[in-house]
């Protein structure tokens, strides 16, 4: 299993990028290659591919299926075609295209399926048949006295693979006078010749409508398929038994492979990613990373035709979020916040209690634009309930979560604190998975670490309370990570570090002061660049009597 930091800070990498990559006729394509490249060897994840639906099915667009060409030399039989062979003989055009070459029963291949080494026809009926409803289309050619055959197996097409040689057939799986038919359940073969002296013959499986010779994946998948459905109804789906045909499962000899299905759509079309989970992946990880990415190609395919919604949630997000700071005496608080676009995924509030205590929130929802917008409405909502109605704080935190999890168009996760402060300086704390909040003293800084996971992540959390002080004098300083991920032209970050130096030289100074002078600074590291993430800054000063 990951380390779970890491995981969360790649995965939070890859959603931004779903946000800034470029939607077109690459964008589908370019984060399925992404998804993989972050996450392939870790998640053991393989063999991504994209199926769109098109007429009630689903076809595949990506890989790219190449065509078989001529090469010099050799001769191509395409599905329902002659597969001529230099030699002896040749494969009779009688058996091909399906139909005179149905398996059913006791049905036979066609009247001249096979040539002996002299060139005379050799019937096949009645022997070497399956009981499914398959049907041969193109054979596999001969050169010399050999024959092609193939093997039969329950529920799927099978490919049937000849060398010929001038001396005869070696078979895919075992040996026969007869060339076999299989397909068992309804499953077609669709194959070709291909010969050049001593070339090959070939006939690939399909376990749907239409097999594929280039990519080892089936080509189409019907609409009505039973797996079909279930992947629609559940948005995400992994085919976990290694033993259950499937339409989905690539044409490969893997030891063991389960392929995961999830769905992502457009106001007017749907597509399904698949990918191939190898041996040691892990579920929870799988279902939490596709599920955040689902999502996140969802919003940016609706997004364009939401533009003017868009402006009216950054409105609704604006009227969400406290307008100025707090007044408490004793006590000065700031915050700044700049979205990265209309609308953002950071959050703050304060609460006012009674005899000059307060509270507050700071959080940062996985991502940015809409989605994590969603989240901020979510989250400053639930707490304020909470607080209004006099919850304990990690009562109200837990039911917080089970309000997030069960979000089903959100971010997928949110880091947040939450803190109560007394007039003597205490504070009460739970940090969920945020960047550790940071106390100025005087001689030292105390980082208030988290006490649980993020929210939003799983059902049901384990966080817990935590207990800090600040002397008359002290700051603490709240950030997201849009500030110290601040890029320069050269790719360097602008790092906590910078943060805290900027802090230490102007710590006398008033909180908004030291806010403007942070985002000054971040700001020329990045050479004025759009900035790619939300960041906020809030600071609290504990002010001398």
């Amino acid at each position: 299993m990951l380390e779970p930091k890491l995981f969360y800070r790649n995965l939070d990498a890859l959603l931004a990028g779903i946000g800034k990559e470029k939607t077109g006729q690459d964008f589908l394509v370019n984060i399925l290659m992404k998804l993989e490249d972050t996450f392939g060897k870790d998640l053991q994840i393989s063999r991504g591919r994209i199926y769109e639906g098109v007429a009630g099915n689903f076809e595949l667009i990506y890989p790219v299926i190449e065509k078989p060409e001529e090469a010099a030399g050799s001769s191509v039989g395409s599905a329902g075609d002659e597969a001529s062979v230099g030699g002896e003989g040749s494969v009779g055009s009688e058996g091909s295209d399906g139909s005179e070459g149905n398996v059913d029963g006791e049905g036979s291949v066609g009247s001249e399926g096979n040539v002996d080494g002299n060139g005379e026809a050799i019937s096949t009926n009645g022997t070497g048949l399956t009981n499914g409803t398959g049907s041969i289309d193109g054979t596999g050619s001969i050169d010399g006295t050999g024959s092609t055959n193939g093997t039969n197996h329950e529920g799927d097409s099978v490919a049937a693979y000849g060398e010929e040689n001038g001396e005869g057939v070696a078979g895919a799986d075992g040996s026969s006078d007869d060339v076999r038919g299989v397909g068992s359940g309804g499953s077609s073969v669709n194959g070709s010749g291909v010969s050049s002296g001593g070339g090959t013959g070939n006939g690939n499986r399909g376990a749907s409508e239409k097999g594929n010779s280039g990519t080892g994946f089936a080509e189409r998948i019907s609409g009505d398929a039973p797996e079909i459905k279930l992947v629609l109804q559940s948005k995400l789906y992994i085919f976990d038994d290694p033993y259950v045909s499937t339409p989905f499962k690539a044409f490969t000899d893997e030891e063991y492979s389960a392929p995961a299905v999830l769905v992502v759509n457009s106001p007017d079309q749907k597509f399904l990613f698949v990918f191939e989970l190898m041996s040691g992946w892990v579920r929870e990880e799988i279902e939490f990373c596709l599920n955040a990415v689902r999502r996140s190609v969802n919003y940016r395919l609706f997004s364009e035709a939401v533009f003017g919604e868009l402006q009216q949630a950054a409105r609704i997000q604006q009227s969400l979020l406290p307008a100025a700071p707090l007044q408490i005496e004793g006590w000065e608080i700031a915050t700044r916040y700049k979205p990265a676009e209309l609308v953002g995924g950071d959050l703050y509030d304060y609460y006012k209690f009674d005899a000059n205590e307060f509270g507050i929130c700071f959080g940062d929802a996985s991502g940015h634009g809409l989605p994590a917008a969603l989240m901020v409405r979510d989250v400053v909502t639930g707490l304020r309930m909470g607080v209004q109605k006099h919850m304990k704080m990690i009562y109200t935190l837990k039911k917080l979560n089970e309000v997030i999890y069960k979000g089903s168009y959100s971010a997928s996760f949110i880091s947040l604190f939450f803190a109560e402060f007394e007039n003597n300086g205490n504070l009460f704390y739970a940090n969920g998975g945020h960047p550790s909040p940071l106390i100025f003293k005087k001689d030292s800084i105390v980082e208030l670490q988290a006490t649980g996971l993020i929210f939003g992540a799983f059902p049901d959390i384990s966080i817990k309370g935590s207990f800090a002080h600040m002397e008359e004098g002290d700051l603490l300083l709240l950030y997201s990570d849009g500030i110290v991920e601040r890029q320069s032209a050269e790719e360097e970050f602008f790092t906590i570090k910078e943060v805290i130096k900027l802090v230490r030289e102007h710590q006398d100074l008033g909180a908004s002061e030291i806010i403007d002078i942070i985002f000054e600074e971040a700001d020329k590291f990045g050479g004025g660049a759009k900035w790619e993430d939300d960041a906020t800054i809030m600071i609290i000063k504990r002010e001398k009597q």
